[in-house]
């Protein structure tokens, strides 16, 4: 198992993207944390694992919410005693119940702070707070989950674009600072819009058949995503994107392996598969993030 033993905090782990993560680290041996909105949520969640208690901590938390944040992570520490990695998964493109689908123009203000109160502030309490740990202890990785939106702005999208494209440069800036501590930070970018729960119940989807193209990515494809987020980074200034194939070139996977990654590389990108309609080369490109299961796992090597 490649995380044997490791510890990996995920937020917004009760469904969607965060689930699926959280089911491939325990099933490659790591202690998993899981936060969400509602206690009922993390409890049920955790309850799927079929893990032994020693292995899983379930925590209702609000990521916007200093104090919550930080009592997570307290909570995460006293039950495991480190976190190796953190996953900023926590955000939404719109607020549950609506209003969806404005242009800036009629964005309300409130609107506007809660998207990115969630999908930024909180990725940066959250990646605070774990540094404090991870600095501690002398490494770690943080992987912020962002968004094609993040490098090119969507229509109808203003809060979420701003977000995301925060949230990239706030991972630079995390790995510019931190490589000297051994922590890693990137990006993983899920191509595509991802039919969550939340995404189902925005107002206007409700009742609408969602293609099978724009279905939450499989554990199959979700790990190695993260292993080559993790393997790609050799310095300390290192950031991998992974993005759609519509808005980003790839890079193969010896490249990606192979060279160091620093600032002016931060083109370079991999990409979660498609499944319906993928081209060639992305089919391809696929079969090489696959690959990376069978890999040595990096994640916690020594940058340089």
């Amino acid at each position: 198992m490649k995380l044997h033993d490791k510890v990996a905090l995920v937020t917004g782990a009760a469904r969607g993207i965060g689930w699926e993560i959280v089911q491939a680290f325990a099933q490659e041996g790591a202690r998993v944390a899981l936060c969400d909105l509602a206690q009922s949520d993390v409890d049920a969640a955790a309850a799927r694992l079929a893990l032994p208690a020693e292995r899983v901590l379930a925590v209702k938390a609000d990521v916007t919410a200093e104090r919550d944040v930080a009592e997570l992570f307290r909570r995460a520490v006293e039950k495991f005693s480190r976190v190796d990695i953190l996953v900023n998964n926590a955000g939404f493109a719109w607020p549950r119940g609506g209003p969806v689908n404005l242009d800036l123009a009629d964005t309300p203000l409130d609107v506007w702070l809660k998207v990115l109160d969630t999908n930024l502030n909180g990725t940066f309490l959250c990646s605070r707070e774990a540094l404090k740990i991870m600095r501690a202890q002398g490494g770690g990785s943080i992987i912020n989950i962002s968004s094609p939106q993040g490098k090119k702005g969507k229509l109808l999208r203003g809060p979420y674009s701003a977000a995301k494209f925060g949230v990239e440069g706030l991972t630079q800036v995390l790995a510019l600072e931190n490589g000297a501590h051994q922590i890693r930070a990137n990006c993983l970018d899920p191509g595509g819009i991802v039919a969550t729960e939340a995404i189902r119940n925005i107002p206007g989807n409700r009742g609408v058949r969602i293609p099978a193209a724009s279905s939450p990515p499989r554990r199959s494809e979700i790990f190695p995503a993260i292993a080559a987020c993790a393997c790609s980074v050799r310095r300390s200034c290192g950031l991998a994107r992974f993005s759609s194939p519509r808005t980003s070139r790839s890079a193969s996977l010896d490249n990606l392996l192979s060279r160091p990654i620093g600032i002016r590389d931060m083109a370079l990108t991999c990409r979660t598969p498609r499944r319906n309609g993928a081209s060639e080369g992305a089919a391809r490109e696929s079969k090489e993030l696959r690959g990376l299961k069978n890999l040595p796992w990096p994640l916690f090597s020594k940058a340089g």
